[in-house]
């Protein structure tokens, strides 16, 4: 059996009072939302100006809706703003009756890593028409995004900082007892533009993340194989291709082949066609296993030995991330580089960025918020607040197939997400 989470009690979710009747009993024979249905409401609340209520009775659960951020399969995210205190927040929204509901143990690792540098703060979890909502800082562009918007090329000294801040992320996660399993540059987010965390990395999406040991006894989950895969496949390790369970070496490996993609461009089993969805990971696991370390990493000799390293930690092996930090450090100092906070995007805000709108020209899908937009809708709002509970009544059914995204420029596939549940012992 997976090792629960620890600390965060079972919460009891709120719900709108349209579900429960004067004895406080759920009613059962309210019908899901369709997710257009959703869609269509938020989409009028904010063109329209209104307030939202996530819970009727709390004033500071009142938001002013901003433009929608994502949707798909997972539900909606959305940009909005407190009412009381003007804190740009997002939203996401999921169908309770989702195959595989996430957002709940999202939450639980959210509170868990609370008060983490590069954690977004959360500010509600619960039922609101039958929608799992989360409610968490509203932050910049993906390193994705911003990698598109640099020509898709990083330099050395841009590459070596992101480093630096990643396995600091990834140590404080570990150190929690989680394990992340689904490394990709679109779930590192940059704070928004014009604040003090501008130039923070962010771990999101917590929704695959694993305790690997029980918090409180540090007893270690065992190794076996025939485990699902999960994570995005051009990053995943190898050990993970082959249905090995994770562990911290694991979201090391993942990493490396990030740093790799950033300085490269591209990774040697990326743009690999396959007949049926299965085989993709498939291949690339065989284009993994035959890609030798040399040729990975030729050029650039600190990510040969973070590799040399990494590959060769025990399953339950604590890794030395001061010595792993060190060598990205040490690159930075005989290439008469400094640690100075200045990245390869920040280069570009003369010529491409736009501050009000929070975004880089180039880029086609940043997370921003339009602040001249947002300041219209505050000051815009009808009297009666509109309430959740008024969404049409009608059955939520997925699409089949339809693969979970939070970006449209994200590709890769998270395999067996909708098929398989949480992986246990």
């Amino acid at each position: 059996m997976e090792v629960p989470h620890d600390g965060t009690e079972k919460l009891p979710l709120r719900q709108v009072n349209q579900r429960c009747g004067s004895s406080g009993s759920q009613r059962t024979d309210v019908e899901e939302p369709n997710a257009q249905e959703l869609v269509k409401h938020l989409d009028k609340a904010r063109k329209e100006g209104n307030v939202i209520h996530i819970d009727p009775k709390d004033a500071e659960t009142r938001y002013s809706v901003g433009r929608k951020l994502a949707d798909g399969a997972f539900g909606v995210v959305y940009t909005a703003i407190r009412s009381f205190d003007g804190r740009q927040v997002a939203i996401k929204f999921e169908p309770r009756k989702r195959a595989c509901p996430q957002l709940r143990d999202e939450f639980r690792t959210y509170k868990v890593m609370a008060g983490c540098y590069g954690i977004p703060n959360v500010y509600y979890f619960g039922l609101v028409y039958l929608h799992n909502v989360l409610i968490l800082d509203l932050l910049g562009p993906s390193l994705e995004d911003l990698f598109q918007a640099c020509s898709r090329r990083f330099t050395a000294k841009t590459v070596m900082m992101i480093a630096k801040q990643l396995l600091q992320r990834i140590q404080d996660l570990h150190e929690h007892s989680f394990i992340y399993r689904d490394i990709k540059p679109g779930n590192f987010l940059m704070g928004r533009p014009e604040t003090e965390t501008a130039n923070v990395v962010h771990f999101v999406d917590f929704g695959m993340a694993k305790r690997y040991r029980h918090p409180k006894t540090l007893q270690h989950i065992p190794c076996q194989e025939g485990k699902s895969v999960y994570g995005t496949p051009s990053y995943m390790s190898i050990n993970a291709h082959l249905g090995q369970e994770q562990s911290r070496r694991d979201d090391l490996e993942a990493l490396g082949n990030v740093f790799i993609y950033f300085l490269r461009g591209h990774l040697p089993w990326q743009g690999i066609k396959a007949a049926t969805k299965r085989q993709p990971n498939e291949e690339i696991s065989n284009k993994k296993r035959v890609t030798t370390i040399e040729e990975l990493c030729k050029g650039f000799d600190m990510i040969w030995n973070y590799f040399q390293y990494v590959r060769k930690l025990d399953f339950e092996a604590t890794p030395d991330y001061d010595y792993l930090r060190g060598l990205f450090s040490d690159t930075l100092r005989d290439k008469a580089e400094v640690d100075d906070g200045i990245y390869d995007w920040n280069e570009l805000k003369q010529r491409h960025w736009c501050p009000k709108a929070g975004r880089l020209n180039t880029a086609e899908t940043l997370q921003e918020v339009k602040i001249s937009e947002m300041e219209k809708t505050q000051t815009k709002r009808l009297q009666t607040p509109l309430e959740m509970s008024h969404i049409p009544k009608r059955s939520l059914v997925s699409s089949p197939g339809q693969e979970p995204r939070l970006s449209k420029r994200t590709s890769h596939t998270r395999l067996d997400k909708h098929n398989k549940l949480k992986d246990s012992d």
